[in-house]
């Protein structure tokens, strides 16, 4: 399975299907500053699975600054408890934010 999605795969998988928990495993302090719309903190560093049990049939992916270090070891987590498929973010928050800007200024420079 694969295990880490881009954030244009985020944003096609949270078009198509309402089931899907973006979990920003981030210090409150990062989260604060800047996070995805829509995402929840669950500190990798308070995460336990005991307490973060998604339902059956929802999509989680994991968020942390770079993608592939905390994002990756909670969806490593997740994925080993079972009962809900979970990806991290591939390039993380700052990812994100350089395609979302790169997206915009597109947008802004095509003719009217």
């Amino acid at each position: 399975m694969k295990k880490c999605i881009t954030p244009v795969e985020l944003q096609k998988l949270r078009n198509s299907i309402e089931d899907v928990v973006v979990m920003d495993v981030r210090t409150p302090e990062e989260y604060s500053a800047f996070h995805l719309p829509g995402s929840m903190n669950v500190p990798l560093a308070l995460f336990k699975l005991e307490s973060f049990q998604p339902p059956v049939g929802v999509v989680v992916v994991t968020v942390c600054n770079s993608g592939g270090g905390r994002s990756e070891l909670a969806a490593d987590l997740l994925n080993l408890a079972g009962g809900t498929p979970a990806f991290y973010l591939d390039g993380g928050i700052r990812r994100w934010q350089q395609e979302r800007d790169l997206e915009e200024d597109l947008v802004r420079v095509q003719p009217v």
